[in-house]
């Protein structure tokens, strides 16, 4: 339930949470100056609602939520294992051919994040800083080895394996799932991993 003029005060939610029913709650957003005015949304507390940042306009008085049903399934079915072997197969190799191999999966997952951002459930400064922060890990990554490439046959099979991996989690997460919200958490907690499994690949080097 959305109402306009609540009068509400900054930081004064007591009117407000009295007038929620049970199994509900409340978010609301004060006029800044002047007197009246005032936002609220009223929902049910099966439903996560979070205050987004929007723009100021001084002819009206506006609130951005972002709505996530919290009862809906949210667990996304697929057969894109984990590329564990990929992982496996590099810690045996040089230093060198680690810090390749990392680069590369930042690289596909910048990819990732980047070409789909639209769809994206996210603030797009979240996913701008995110972006950041992987372009300029690779970057610093890429003066260690400057121009040096794994062009051996084996080397070039673990990046062609690499590849349709993330051409499946492109089209069998996202693209099938009609990239929901449901579908990039699923590729929000792989990513994770994927960070984390690369910072444990290269800390030996980078420990020095």
């Amino acid at each position: 339930m959305c109402l306009t003029e609540t009068w509400q005060q900054n930081k004064d939610y007591v009117h407000l949470n009295e007038i929620c029913p049970s199994g509900c709650s409340v978010i609301g957003t004060p006029r800044l100056s002047g007197r009246g005015g005032g936002l609220a949304v009223v929902y049910q507390d099966r439903l996560t609602c979070n205050l987004m940042t929007s723009d100021f306009f001084s002819s009206f008085e506006s609130q951005m939520m972002k709505i996530t049903n919290t009862t809906k399934d949210a667990e996304i079915e697929h057969n894109v294992a984990f590329p564990n072997r990929l992982y496996r197969q590099t810690s045996k190799a040089t230093a060198e051919d680690k810090l390749a191999f990392t680069i590369q999966i930042l690289n596909d997952l910048f990819a990732l994040f980047e070409k789909n951002r639209s769809s994206a459930p996210w603030e797009e400064n979240t996913v701008e800083n995110f972006l950041n922060i992987v372009h300029k890990q690779t970057e610093e990554l890429r003066s260690c080895i400057g121009s040096h490439s794994n062009t051996t046959q084996k080397g070039q099979q673990l990046s062609f394996r690499r590849e349709m991996y993330f051409e499946r989690l492109l089209n069998e997460i996202l693209k099938e799932n009609g990239y929901s919200a449901e579908a990039w958490e699923k590729i929000r907690n792989i990513t994770q991993a994927h960070l984390s499994r690369c910072e444990l690949l290269i800390s030996p080097r980078t420990a020095h």
